[in-house]
């Protein structure tokens, strides 16, 4: 049976082209599919056969600054900032989204905050989409954020239980005030922790394997690895014999714009990218 499946992006290429293929796929097995993401981008979905329309171009306006950051919460708190003050945007604009097309089932990009809190309004089907591993607990993996090994048996337990409480409680204290603002502002029960919001969707789906993470045991079921989904669109660059590379963030405006001094190197072709940032 054919449903109408509304797919709703944050305003980053970095995350509508891994949500593409799990799009196409849908569409692939005859459900509608519409896309709200960014203006520059519904051209080439329309040319993927999929029904697509702009956000609220106010959303990218608010561009992120964790950048200029001089230590990693000091950065958290800033990307916090902007999620916050896009979801003030971006709820309104799912909301309407939802009431013209009356979708069956929405898909949410992970960082669309208010669009997040207003599908879980809305009261239908919703899921979440992450392109990159959610800050979420897990028995299987170090606390979020100090970038650790993992570390078996008693002296990891040991460290871990010790830990996170530190590091989340950190974390927490810069984002819960902003998180709850927008749940109470669309009707949703406020939370008292990171997990409470981060797993508030019936399905998060995470476009990686399990081959290439940590073990996350207590993450089933409604935290789902769907596996790595690589795609992007044609090329448009010129064919040529020079040596090419280029340097690019997840974000559609990276911070830096200074050329990179070229690289000394025999002829040949080749390209090579390394996606950065947060969107």
């Amino acid at each position: 049976m054919m449903s109408r499946i509304l797919a709703y992006t944050s305003p980053a290429i970095g995350h509508l082209f891994p949500m593409t293929p799990l799009l196409l796929e849908l569409a692939r097995r005859g459900h509608q599919v519409e896309v709200r993401t960014l203006p520059d981008q519904i051209e080439p979905l329309h040319g993927l056969g999929l029904e697509a329309e702009a956000i609220d171009e106010r959303i990218a306006t608010i561009e992120h600054r964790d950048f200029g950051a001089k230590n990693t919460l000091e950065a958290l708190s800033a990307s916090v900032d902007v999620f916050v003050r896009r979801a003030a945007i971006d709820a309104g604009d799912i909301a309407a989204a939802i009431a013209t097309t009356s979708p069956d089932a929405v898909i949410v990009d992970f960082n669309s905050w208010g669009a997040r809190a207003a599908a879980q309004a809305w009261g239908g089907p919703w899921a979440a989409f992450c392109p990159y591993t959610p800050p979420v607990t897990s028995r299987g993996a170090p606390p979020f954020g100090p970038g650790l090994p993992p570390l078996a048996g008693p002296l990891g337990r040991l460290r871990d239980g010790l830990l996170r409480p530190l590091v989340m409680g950190q974390l927490e204290k810069r984002f819960l005030p902003g998180i709850n603002g927008i749940l109470t502002a669309n009707g949703v029960p406020a939370v008292t922790s990171a997990d409470g919001f981060f797993r508030s969707a019936p399905l998060t789906l995470v476009a990686t394997s399990e081959p290439f993470e940590y073990p996350h045991p207590d993450w089933a079921p409604d935290v789902r690895l769907i596996g790595a989904l690589p795609w992007e669109p044609p090329p448009r660059y010129p064919h040529g014999s020079r040596n090419r590379v280029t340097r690019s963030s997840s974000s559609p405006r990276p911070p830096s714009t200074r050329p990179m001094k070229p690289w000394p190197a025999p002829p040949s072709k080749g390209w090579a990218a390394s996606p950065t940032g947060l969107s």
